[in-house]
């Protein structure tokens, strides 16, 4: 696994958002289920044991579900938002060939 040390402070906005909806959005709508799935099994199985960590999947799923909502905000309301703002104010220079739209896998 590698980690990329990017400076966002400088990035343009546009950047951001296409580092942000691979490198997070996609990671957690795919991670974040088997997680609780697999939290699920621990609680199964270990139920009688007092160290158990009862209740972990509810928590994992609450929040998997708000931040599904959270995401689902931001693709749907901010992202577009932000990129309409762009292009309407002719910085559309941020992307290779002026079409590209987010979440595009160009």
């Amino acid at each position: 696994m590698s980690f990329e040390i990017t400076a966002f402070s400088t990035c343009p906005l546009g950047e951001i958002i296409d580092y942000i909806l691979p490198n997070f959005h996609q990671k957690h709508r795919l991670e974040l289920p088997v997680l609780i799935e697999l939290a699920e099994k621990v609680e199964n199985r270990h139920a009688d044991h007092p160290a158990c960590p009862k209740g972990l999947a509810e928590v994992i799923r609450k929040v998997y579900d708000d931040l599904t909502m959270h995401m689902m905000k931001e693709e749907q309301v901010l992202f577009p938002t932000y990129q309409l703002w762009s292009w309407t104010n002719g910085s559309c220079a941020n992307f290779s060939d002026g079409s590209r739209t987010r979440g595009s896998t160009q």
